[in-house]
């Protein structure tokens, strides 16, 4: 499997791309004192992943495989969400 990388601001292109997503699953995390981090995982939807993606340009990622568009922050513990283009790879996403 290989990854394209999309550029981060190309905001009309994510929005196509995002425009036949079939689901979107936020992943977001908050980072401790103690450099622990607690996870939660959540259905989410294109608007939301475009608009976080607006608001954290500079430092976020977007790449895209095909099966599915990841758009990041550039830490591990940063919000991602993961777009599916199928319905059956978005039913088997973890969520929870």
């Amino acid at each position: 499997m290989s990854y394209v990388t999309i550029r981060r601001n190309s905001f009309k292109k994510i929005a196509s791309i995002l425009a036949n997503a079939k689901g979107v699953i936020h992943c977001s995390s908050v980072m401790r004192i103690d450099d622990s981090y607690d996870s939660s995982s959540r259905t989410s939807d294109a608007e939301t992943a475009l608009t976080w993606l607006k608001e954290n340009q500079e430092g976020a990622s977007v790449y895209m495989s095909d099966k599915h568009m990841v758009i990041t922050g550039p830490y591990y513990f940063c919000d991602r969400f993961t777009v599916y283009f199928n319905d059956k790879d978005f039913a088997a996403a973890p969520r929870g």
